[in-house]
């Protein structure tokens, strides 16, 4: 499901960017598997947040997926923030735009 997901998203143009505090090996083990434009592994949640502000301040528009406490910042920031309901936490799911 979720490689079709990425698939709709390219055939979008929409450009899909993966950032995790995973580490590096595996999050380019998923990105690969899912066909991932760009992925950044190892992240703090400051990280994650800095690199989000990057790609805003290129007016770029950005939806962030999470589901954890480290994510609540990111989807804060992010023009649309998706939590995953099933799998998130209060604070995460209280910020974010979209519960799935």
């Amino acid at each position: 499901m979720q490689k079709e997901a990425i698939e709709s998203l390219h055939k979008l143009n929409v450009q899909t960017i993966m950032l995790s505090g995973d580490n590096q090996s595996i999050v380019s083990v998923v990105a690969k598997e899912l066909h991932i434009d760009q992925i950044f592994g190892n992240l703090l949640p400051e990280n994650e947040v800095e690199k989000l502000k990057v790609l805003l301040k290129h007016n770029l528009r950005v939806a962030f997926v999470g589901e954890g406490i480290n994510d609540a910042p990111a989807i804060a920031l992010a023009n649309v923030g998706i939590a995953m309901g099933a799998l998130g936490i209060d604070a995460t799911i209280e910020t974010a735009d979209v519960v799935i």
